[in-house]
């Protein structure tokens, strides 16, 4: 066989999990190298036998997975109690690709150290592939996708294949299906969303008294802080959080837009902006805001509201939630719909509009108040969607709520969500990427 080799089923996964940020978009090479890996797994699973008797005395999440294995029916949706169940379930899942033992009422592992055991992650397996099956919800197929990335892996794979043999072929030829099924709906035809119209910039900058921003180094920051240095509305300072660099000011030059979006100059430090905008930095030994010197920093400063810009995946402590500054967000989907992770590639398989909501954080994960929330075109296949569009969305909505904030001298009252409504997802698969990006027109655009 030729071709790149997939790889994500390398290595030990249980020991050394992927995690699947921010990877590469490699065109149709990638999914022909995930489908030549799925074929030599199927082919390892020999013919089909008799599935082992399972264990007598499984741990508690074996028995609880059989539970819900036995009790679905992969042509109807689950009951909203196992439902319920397998969503948590899933969560522990994606957050450390490990089942433990059993969990605490709630769900943190009993025993850190016992998470092995091929049965378990065939049972989530067929489960996951169930669900997804009933319902056509992503994030049961995003979680069968890394399921069987650890059966198939260098790890696993020997015992997987030895031992369950037939419930992994079976497996297998699921997710090919169920993979087919969602690329058949492609190209995706997302509700067009208005393009924005562009703010005109201030005759003279404003600074927004009150208002700081935490920056990490990163392109979300890097559009945060351009388009509020073009659009004339300074933040009273930026707090610099982590490594930004020492390089010298960039020269002013026009940005590029596309449908009416200012598109973010990623070779641009936040610095290097804040120098030529004549903006206010703040300069601490912290990658994070929970650090010391930040949470010392907030105190020193006293800003009412901190537009926060940090390195993906750190979630803001209490303590900082509770420094007296009001968390400002923009998260990259329509909230409560798409909570969490990568939510743009989930809804344009869904064939909806990317969105970008702004939050007051709380202390869950994308359920505090909301202030806004704007729909976007969906992007053109030659903009770079992790580094470029939706930075350049969250940077957009943001820039209009403070023209708002700045015009009328306050934010609008959030408004409260339901935490029992919406979906939580976790970072897309490199599969379904591929799919959503695959869907979209190429354009050029400048």
């Amino acid at each position: 066989m030729t071709g790149a080799p997939y790889p994500y089923a390398s290595g030990d996964l249980l020991e050394n999990r992927n995690t699947y940020f921010y990877t590469r978009f490699e065109g149709q090479a990638f999914l022909l190298a995930w489908r030549r890996q799925r074929a030599a797994a199927l082919a390892a699973c020999g013919v089909r036998q008799d599935a082992p008797e399972a264990a007598e005395d499984p741990a508690p999440i074996v028995r609880t997975l059989r539970r819900l294995n036995t009790a679905m029916d992969a042509s109807s949706p689950p009951p909203s109690t196992d439902r319920m169940t397998l969503d948590r379930i899933l969560q522990r899942f994606e957050v450390s690709k490990r089942l433990h033992d059993d969990y605490t009422e709630a769900w943190k592992p009993i025993d850190p150290t016992r998470y092995h055991g091929l049965e378990r992650y065939l049972l989530l397996a067929e489960v996951l592939g169930r669900a997804a099956a009933s319902t056509a919800d992503l994030r049961y197929l995003n979680g069968l996708l890394k399921c069987i990335d650890t059966l198939t892996s260098d790890g696993m794979a020997p015992m997987a294949a030895r031992s369950g043999g037939a419930r992994l072929r079976t497996l297998l030829e699921q997710e090919r299906n169920l993979v087919d099924r969602v690329a058949a709906r492609a190209p995706a035809q997302p509700r067009q969303a208005i393009p924005p119209i562009p703010l005109e910039p201030r005759a003279a900058p404003i600074v927004l008294q009150g208002i700081g921003l935490a920056a990490a180094p990163t392109t979300r920051s890097r559009a945060y802080i351009q388009v509020l240095a073009a659009s004339g509305l300074h933040p009273a300072f930026v707090l610099l959080l982590g490594d930004h660099g020492a390089e010298p000011p960039a020269a002013s030059s026009p940005p590029r837009h596309w449908q009416g979006i200012p598109l973010v100059n990623p070779d641009e430090s936040v610095p290097a902006t804040c120098r030529r905008a004549g903006i206010r930095t703040e300069t601490i030994e912290a990658s994070s805001i929970n650090d010391a010197p930040a949470l010392e920093a907030l105190r020193r400063l006293r800003p009412d509201t901190l537009i926060y810009s940090g390195a993906g995946g750190q979630i803001v402590s209490s303590e900082a939630l509770d420094s007296g500054a009001r968390f400002l967000h923009m998260h990259a989907g329509h909230i409560p719909d798409y909570r969490g992770s990568t939510t743009i590639y989930y809804a344009l398989l869904n064939g909806e509009p990317p969105a970008v909501t702004a939050i007051f954080l709380d202390a869950q994960i994308d359920t505090g108040g909301i202030l806004a929330c704007r729909s976007y075109p969906a992007p053109d296949r030659n903009i770079d969607i992790d580094q470029v569009y939706d930075a350049s969305i969250r940077a957009d909505t943001l820039v209009r709520l403070l023209h708002d904030y700045a015009t009328v001298g306050s934010f609008a009252p959030p408004r409260p969500q339901k935490r029992d409504e919406g979906a939580t997802y976790f970072v897309i698969h490199p599969v379904l990427k591929h799919l959503a990006i695959l869907s979209l027109p190429e354009h050029e655009h400048g």
